[in-house]
């Protein structure tokens, strides 16, 4: 399957022209939610990916009764383009604040994003949900996104030393290889201090440029350090670069653990294309993730056939992956934030989140967790990760943790 195209976006948002436009409900009860997402610029896939299936959950929401708390006020979505930007971020959180009146922003945004949003939402003291930061500088922002230090980090690190420890790969050096911006940057230094603890050693620290062309110089540095093993946040579009480069080269020598969309993301096998994807995606690499396909919990396989339903019926592509599932969470999340508070003020809204709680069973939770609430941090307190392969058909196979396992990791291959 091939990966969420711009029209697909736009035909998902129900939107018009650049995407800009509002997405509204049909009755005059409604609560407004602004979303802040990137439309345009080289952060576009996270919108193309998460709103879709926000919007999905959003509708069904209204359809089946809209909020109860509100006698059936149904969520009206207000959508803006901050072009994938800092500048954007700011400007039209603040019209959605000042002009457009909403009670809520809501969006996939970044770690940048994410600190050009907070002035305006300390200075208006409007609630927010980012579906993918790592981190709240706010006590108005709640996120969803991985904490950099457990979520993020921490699971790599945990795995590579799972498979030394538990199957016997030789793994006792490690090279950080990062996206050079905030978050990876910080990842990259709790990973350090996580790598020594662990008992290995840290063979080299490589951040990779964000505006390169190419990342052949990247895997060159690689090989040079000679690290049994990789780790870092990549975006996709780094990722994506690091791949062909490490195709291209025949780089087998390094047993790569990566988290962030550039070693997960199900978008990667079609960008690649299958025959690259297959040489490096299935060959001594791995990449810790929010969600894989095929677990065994079943509010996801529910959600899971509903959003396929809905990707051919408008004729969208797919495949569904992390991304698409955290979109459909963050409307149940908003769901129960919205229920708790009973109303469309900012401040009730704002406490109300602080109280939600969807727990294992729920027919809403679709995250392998124990439960989805926030901590006093305004993250998620269970920040799970699974471990995971690429198959070669592009499909993804859970690993690690045991309780989520679906098979075992593939062999070290030179």
């Amino acid at each position: 399957m091939g990966t969420v195209s711009r029209r697909s976006f736009v035909i998902g948002a129900g939107a018009v022209g650049l995407g800009l436009g509002k997405v509204r409900a049909q009755s005059a009860k409604t609560i407004r939610v602004g979303m802040l997402l990137p439309i345009s610029g080289n952060l576009a896939q996270y919108a193309a990916n998460m709103f879709p299936p926000f919007k999905f959950i959003v509708d069904k929401i209204n359809a089946e009764g809209g909020i109860k708390s509100m006698n059936g006020a149904r969520i009206e979505l207000v959508v803006a383009d901050n072009a994938s930007g800092s500048a954007g971020t700011a400007s039209e959180a603040r019209r959605l604040v000042t002009q457009e009146k909403v009670s809520f922003i809501a969006g996939p945004l970044v770690t940048s994003e994410m600190l050009a949003l907070v002035p305006v939402l300390d200075e208006y003291k409007v609630p927010a949900m980012s579906f993918t930061a790592g981190d709240s500088r706010s006590k108005y922002l709640f996120t969803m996104g991985f904490h950099y230090e457990k979520g993020y980090a921490a699971p790599p690190v945990d795995f590579l030393s799972y498979l030394a420890k538990e199957k016997g790969r030789n793994i006792r050096s490690v090279a950080l290889v990062y996206s050079n911006y905030e978050a990876g940057q910080q990842i990259a230094n709790f990973q350090e201090k996580q790598i020594v603890a662990a008992g290995m050693t840290v063979a080299a620290r490589i951040p990779v440029d964000r505006t390169a062309q190419d990342q052949t110089s990247t895997i060159l540095r690689i090989k040079s350090a000679k690290p049994d093993a990789v780790t870092g946040l990549l975006l996709t579009r780094e990722g994506v670069l690091m791949h062909q480069a490490r195709a291209n080269l025949r780089y087998n020598d390094t047993t790569f653990v990566g988290c962030g969309a550039g070693y997960a993301d199900v978008t990667l096998w079609h960008e690649l294309g299958p025959k690259v994807a297959e040489q490096v995606l299935t060959r001594n690499l791995f990449a810790t993730s929010g969600f894989v396909s095929g677990i065994d919990l079943p509010a996801a396989k529910e959600v899971l056939v509903e959003l396929q339903r809905e990707i051919d019926a408008k004729k969208m592509q797919g495949p569904i992956g992390h991304y698409q599932i955290w979109g459909a969470q963050g409307a149940r999340v908003l769901q129960a934030a919205l229920e708790l508070a009973g109303s469309g003020d900012r401040e009730a809204l704002t406490a109300a989140f602080s109280k939600v709680k969807i727990e294992q069973g729920s027919s809403v939770l679709y995250l392998p967790r124990k439960e989805l609430a926030f901590g006093s941090d305004n993250c998620l307190t269970d920040q799970t990760a699974l471990a995971l392969q690429w198959q070669p058909d592009g499909s993804q196979q859970a690993l690690w943790p045991a309780r989520f396992s679906r098979g075992e990791p593939r062999p070290y291959s030179k």
